[in-house]
């Protein structure tokens, strides 16, 4: 009688337009500022496939620095898959507030670009966020269009990968 392998241990290759996502894979944390007059805030990134590599698990937080010593804590949860064209990617955000937010990301030469929302606070058209890979980790940017069309940096935090 001939030995046949289960279907459910057949995986198939994972989607190749992920592959170029691998620098947001590890924990990683950083320093940035936002806004005009250049508030600090920090992050912490922890990244790993899940589903066999058809899919990259982000968990995020960050904590922005109040008078008097408190702090605005958010946390999201960012899962990023395989788009249904080739080539394409889809990314859903599950926000601490209970809201999911669906993003289209862009790969691009460094890394990866996607449309965001416009920061609280912030007078702008839109948002784009663009993350690089870097030898240490990444560099997060948000850019916004305050109308004339141009790209402008508004936020940037560089995010250094931990020791494993």
């Amino acid at each position: 009688m001939r030995s046949r392998t289960p279907q459910h241990e057949i995986h198939p290759a994972p989607a190749p337009q992920l592959a170029g996502l691998a620098f947001l894979v590890g924990r990683l944390h950083g320093e940035g500022w936002l806004g005009d007059r250049g508030y600090r805030y920090t992050k912490q990134v922890s990244g790993r496939w899940v589903a066999e590599g058809h899919h990259l698990l982000l968990e995020m937080d960050a904590e922005y620095p109040l008078r008097g010593g408190a702090s605005d804590r958010h946390s999201v949860l960012v899962i990023v898959s395989a788009g249904p064209e080739a080539g394409s990617l889809i990314s859903r955000a599950f926000t601490d507030g209970g809201g999911m937010i669906e993003y289209r990301p862009t790969a691009t030469d460094e890394g990866v670009a996607f449309d965001d929302r416009v920061p609280h606070g912030c007078d702008a058209e839109r948002a784009r966020k663009v993350l690089r890979a870097t030898s240490a980790g990444y560099e997060e940017t948000l850019e916004i269009d305050r109308g004339d069309g141009a790209l402008v940096p508004w936020a940037r935090i560089e995010l250094q990968r931990e020791d494993p």
